[in-house]
């Protein structure tokens, strides 16, 4: 039996394994140690999941709610932000060709749910500055010819993310977007 592993070295750029720790670094208890620390070294990078699901209402605009995490350990560790917030709009796109609805979405009440000591500042997004921030999102019902996918505006073109549900009858749209790994 051949088993391959693979993984992106371009989403996650690290020393001897694509998705393993970039570097090791100060654990803040080292016996060299002054303290004072935060255990958070900054020359320490460290790789994380990244993952964003959402639901919402579609009709005339859209009404809905996103949770933006990083977890530790690719993944497999303690949450190193986690954001919830509220997407509205009815402000409808009629630029992406593939999509049965699209919309420019406002971020607003953002909610730090958990952090640890990294903070959701140095990794996502500054709690204090998110809201207001505009994402364009669209929804392709045949996205070459069988799945529906959840489609974001990003770097001038459209682009299918993740896959989505969409229900017609009630106009309930939820998506569960696995971003990637991302260094921090």
């Amino acid at each position: 039996m051949l088993l391959l592993l693979a993984c992106d070295s371009a989403v996650c750029e690290t020393g001897t394994h694509a998705c393993d720790t970039v570097t090791r670094g100060d654990s803040g208890a080292d016996s060299g140690d002054t303290g004072g620390d935060s255990g958070v070294d900054s020359g320490t990078a460290r790789s994380g999941a990244e993952s964003r699901y959402g639901s919402g209402l579609v009709g005339e605009g859209y009404d809905g709610v996103e949770e933006w995490a990083l977890v530790a350990d690719n993944g497999t560790g303690a949450d190193v932000c986690r954001l919830d917030f509220s997407l509205g709009s009815s402000t409808a796109r009629t630029d992406c060709a593939d999509c049965s609805w699209a919309y420019d979405l406002v971020v607003s009440g953002t909610t730090v749910v958990d952090e640890d000591a990294t903070g959701c500042a140095a990794t996502l997004a500054d709690p204090a500055t998110f809201d207001g921030t505009v994402v364009s999102y669209g929804y392709a019902p045949n996205y070459f010819g069988h799945a529906q996918v959840l489609m974001v505006y990003e770097s001038g073109a459209w682009n299918a993310v993740s896959f989505g549900g969409m229900d017609d009858t009630t106009g309930e749209f939820s998506y569960q977007w696995d971003v990637g790994y991302r260094a921090y």
